[in-house]
């Protein structure tokens, strides 16, 4: 019978002229309260039962009748799971499996099967510590306690299929696809009737969100029509009550099962899964290969969660690409936040000798909004005072001004060559820290460098204290660091247990070429601009060994008791009555002397790495010795005592002979101490006067002796040859003449001292005189003539720009392209037809610069940080260089500079540090780095014996021969 207060046919559409489907349904179910539901439907949801579950609860008889199979996960082209926006409930709540509860047997639950945990629940335990989503159990519960009642039927539609699937597969994903695509909701009782047929399906957004259209009627003939198609479809289906419940609490309710080797995976992937989710714009993807695309992902989600990133992907790796990108993402997460294009702008701090890879071109094509500030020119800005505008100077106001400028128009800082900040003692850092303090609250710190540790942990610790912004709680509340600085303490005792995986997971990005080349070893094809991206492979002949005393005959011995015998006067000026500022005043007398003993240590080593690197580098040094002892005495004559402050006096004790990488100058001293008048008056006591006088006097005499001597060998060797400069004549002059690609063989050739590289020069057959010139190559005196140019730091970014493209064209102006790209060669052309084959050069090279046309590397002389060596090696070990193979030549000191530089064990000591901290990817001096993927490497340190115990478990019961590998391949690094 049909109301007569409602029309016949009905039209719902979930607008709202006509209203929900839901609220019409709630109504018709209130209304009737029907004995018996029928529901056809292709699909069915919780959260669409939940919207109808009070009205179906007084029906004696409800029937189900399934269109299609639930529960799919995607398949293939044509087997997918419902609507979009419904597919999230069958995915199952969220199961917080971590690593560490997982080793302490903390998950019985996940190791159960169904019915044991179906008993567990009749016994009452409470799954809910398990962490589960409580929104999602309450909607399945109530679900699956309805559908169990005795009077519920669930089928779903065969057609001619019908009972030809075995009981508990009805709703696989391999039964057949027989669909059911209407829709009818169909309610009979005492009170009438009611019928509702259309487009909408049980869900939740079926019922009440979708743009529908159903047709809706109270009218009891029509809804016996319609129960009587139903029923004909009813028929041709099959029962799956039992595993549609079943199925239900296996994905919700139960969660699935896994064996113990799947548990540590799936704990693996709690803790490490996040980085490896990529939601990256179109643009970054086909400019990045994937697992820079990786990098930038996993920074960008630091950005997010703890306002700071470090990206350490060894060196090589396409860092400054991979900078780019998250700069572009940054952008791009706030333009999507609301925050218009082109307002996110970047403050990029990098050396001098790095502006050109943020150079603004390369900016613009990124769209990046950014300027760029170099790390040299940051003193200026350290150390302020705090005065009002009106009374400062106007250098000092134009100072003030742009700090403030920088502080406060940058939402983003980065800074290349992070490791340069690993000194806070420095202007440097404490300028940098300034604006970063004094900036925007939300202003985030992405720091990128290769060599995050030089000496020790504490190289990381105040690197990141970039981020911290200082604050040693920083990351109290966002993980298992509750104070940076005591955990780096503990790291430092060698009592950290977890502590340096959790600051790394907090705060650090790093791949090595290890885990690049384990990708391409399990299949992964990478790829840059769809060009097959490889590393050369790196090899360390024997070193080149050469005679030190047969470059210094009879002086060798003179040599080594003079630097030994010196007793550094002008570097004790406190022990004779001198007054030293604040630090002196505020020092003991036992640590001023400790502190001048490690300084004229150090003062020592200085002398003594001069000679194992060249004849001529000593004799600089020397020579700034004696002149600066001359003035010192002139000075104190006229009753004065010269004290400038330590950089300074370093630069005109040494002079040229310095290293040419200015940070060398904050590691020489034991601290910077405060600054000084240049003149104090001499001492009042006479005795201490003149005890100052004899001792300075003493160490004039002895280096101006030295200084003769030296002079005369330096004639005599310029006319016999150099016998170190001469076995690096003999390796040259041994290589091939052209590479595998038919092109010249390109040699870079470093040393830590402009003297050395001069010196080398001349050997060679050029005159250093002459670089400033037009010149930027000259020919060498090689048996092959082969063209060379000098790069040190005193040589202008112009010059320096002209002698690396014409060194490296090809590192330069290429991009993706292959190497027989008909645009790329017609660029190189003039290039090479004016090549530069031998490249001899300082430090000032050693960082982010692209050498890789270069095959061959010669270190002429060894850093005292092994970090140099790697950076140097890095410039030619790079992703899409041409060669197959590229060689590190070490050229190494005899052993009696070694007894008393101890330089190579104490190279090697460093290098053991940086490689249980941070993991090295290739040897520096020819030592065997293993190719253990760092987080494995992690993993297994942070979990103990335990740990290691499961892991090789594990590999057993997947009888694997490696377990890194199914462990780097599932975790995509």
């Amino acid at each position: 019978m049909t109301n007569a207060n409602l029309p016949a046919i009905l039209p719902i559409a979930n607008e709202p002229e006509t209203g929900e489907l839901r609220r019409h349904l709630l109504e018709a179910l209130h209304r009737i309260r029907p004995q018996d539901i029928r529901i056809a439907t292709a699909y069915l949801t919780p959260s669409g039962f939940m919207e109808l579950q009070s009205g179906m609860q007084p029906a004696a008889r409800v029937r189900l009748l399934l269109g299609e199979r639930p529960f799919l996960t995607r398949r293939g082209p044509d087997d997918t799971l419902g609507p979009p926006d419904e597919r999230d409930w069958l995915a199952g709540p969220a199961m917080a499996v971590d690593w560490h509860t997982f080793l302490e047997g903390g998950y019985p639950w996940l190791l159960l099967t169904h019915d044991e945990r179906r008993e567990l629940l009749r016994r009452g335990y409470d799954p809910m510590t398990t962490a589960f989503n409580l929104s999602a159990w309450e909607s399945v519960a109530a679900l699956t306690g309805f559908l169990a009642r005795e009077g519920v039927e669930i089928r779903r539609f065969l057609s001619s299929a019908v009972d030809t699937v075995p009981e508990g597969e009805v709703l696989d994903y391999q039964s057949p696809r027989n669909r059911l695509h209407a829709k009818a909701y169909l309610f009979s009782g005492e009170k009438g009737a009611y019928s509702a047929v259309g487009s909408s399906n049980l869900t939740k957004s079926g019922l009440s969100e979708n743009s529908e259209l159903n047709l809706a009627s109270y009218d009891r003939e029509l809804t016996a029509i319609l129960e009587g198609w139903f029923d004909g479809r009813w028929e041709l289906a099959q029962d799956c009550k039992a595993e549609f419940i079943r199925r239900l609490e296996d994905c919700v309710l139960f969660g699935p099962r896994y064996t113990p080797w799947q548990v540590m995976l799936k704990s693996l992937h709690a803790a490490y899964g996040r980085f490896l989710e990529l939601g990256l714009s179109e643009e970054i993807i086909g400019r990045l290969a994937g697992f820079q695309q990786q990098a930038v992902q996993r920074c960008i989600d630091l950005l997010k969660r703890h306002w700071g990133a470090m990206l350490c992907d060894s060196v090589g790796l396409g860092k400054t690409y991979e900078g780019l990108g998250i700069l572009r993402e940054f952008a791009n997460l706030r333009n999507s936040d609301g925050v218009s294009a082109g307002s996110t702008r970047a403050l990029i701090v990098c050396p001098a000798q790095l502006q050109d890879n943020w150079n603004t071109a390369r900016l613009q094509e990124w769209g990046i909004f950014a300027e760029t500030v170099t790390m040299e020119s940051l003193p200026q800005f350290a150390g302020l005072p705090d005065r009002s505008a009106d009374s400062m100077d106007i250098t000092e106001n134009l100072t003030r001004n742009k700090l403030r400028y920088y502080q406060d128009h940058f939402d983003i800082i980065l800074v290349d060559e992070s490791h340069n900040f690993r000194n806070p003692n420095t202007k440097r850092y404490r300028a940098l820290m300034d604006i970063i303090r004094g900036g925007k609250p939300d202003t985030r710190v992405l720091l990128l460098t290769a060599t995050p540790v030089n000496n020790s942990v504490w190289d990381l610790y105040h690197q990141l204290a970039l981020i911290t912004r200082g604050d040693d709680t920083w990351y109290a509340g966002r993980g298992p660091v509750a104070n940076l600085k005591t955990a780096f303490q503990a790291i430092d005792d060698g009592k950290a247990g977890t502590a340096l995986l959790d600051i790394m997971m907090l705060s650090l990005v790093r791949r090595t070429r290890h885990d690049i080349r384990a990708l391409q070893e399990a299949g992964e094809e990478l790829k840059v601009g769809g060009q097959p991206i490889k590393f050369p492979e790196h090899e360390i002949p024997e070193s080149v060994p050469y005679n030190l005393q047969g470059i210094y005959g009879n002086i060798y011995q003179d040599v080594t008791a003079a630097i030994e015998s010196l007793n550094f006067a002008v570097y004790r000026l406190d022990e004779y009555g001198l007054e030293l500022g604040e630090q002196g005043r505020s020092s003991s007398a036992p640590q001023r002397r400790q502190r001048n003993a490690n300084f004229i240590g150090i003062m020592r080593t200085i002398l003594l790495k001069r000679m194992e690197s060249s004849l001529a580098a000593l004799t600089a040094t020397v020579k700034g010795l004696v002149d600066y002892l001359n003035l010192f005495l002139a000075q104190l004559e006229q009753g004065y005592v010269l004290t400038p402050k330590q950089a300074y006096q370093l630069r005109a004790t040494l002079g040229g002979s310095l290293p040419d990488h200015e940070q060398d100058m904050d590691e020489l001293g034991p601290g910077s101490p405060d600054a000084l008048p240049d003149k104090l008056e001499a001492p009042a006591d006479a005795q201490q006067r003149e005890g100052l006088y004899n001792d300075a006097a003493a160490d004039r005499d002895r280096l101006a002796g030295l200084l003769s001597n030296l002079e005369w060998l330096d004639q005599m060797l310029a006319e016999q040859g150099d016998p170190k400069a001469q076995a690096v004549r003999c390796l040259l002059e041994c290589l091939p003449s052209q590479d595998a690609n038919g092109q010249p063989t390109k040699v870079a050739l470093f040393t830590t001292y402009k003297d050395t590289a001069e010196h080398l020069f001349r050997q060679f057959g050029g005159d250093p005189q002459e670089v400033p010139g037009n010149n930027f190559r000259v020919a060498s005196n090689l048996t092959d003539q082969r063209p060379m140019s000098l790069l040190t730091g005193s040589v202008n970014q112009n010059r320096r720009r002209t002698v690396i493209e014409h060194f490296a064209p090809l590192a330069v102006h290429r991009e993706t392209e292959p190497l027989d790209d008909p645009s790329l060669l017609e660029k190189l052309a003039p290039l090479r037809k004016q090549g530069i084959d031998l490249l001899i050069a300082t430090d000032v090279l050693s960082e982010g610069q692209n050498l890789q046309d270069a095959q061959y590397l010669i270190n002429y002389d060894l850093p005292w940080n092994p970090v140099r060596i790697i950076q140097r090696a890095g410039r030619i070990d790079r992703l899409f260089s041409p060669h197959e193979k590229v060689f590190i030549y070490n050229v190494m000191p005899e052993d009696g500079l070694e007894n008393l530089l101890k330089l190579v064990k104490n190279l090697s000591a460093k290098i053991e540090t940086i490689e249980e901290t941070v993991a090295l990817d290739a040897s520096v001096l020819g030592e065997q780095i293993q190719s253990t993927q760092l987080d494995n490497v992690m993993k297994l340190r942070a979990g103990g014996a335990e740990a290691e115990a499961v892991y090789r478990e594990g590999e057993r019961s997947q009888g694997l021969d490696e377990g890194s590998e199914l462990l780097n391949r599932y975790l995509g690094s």
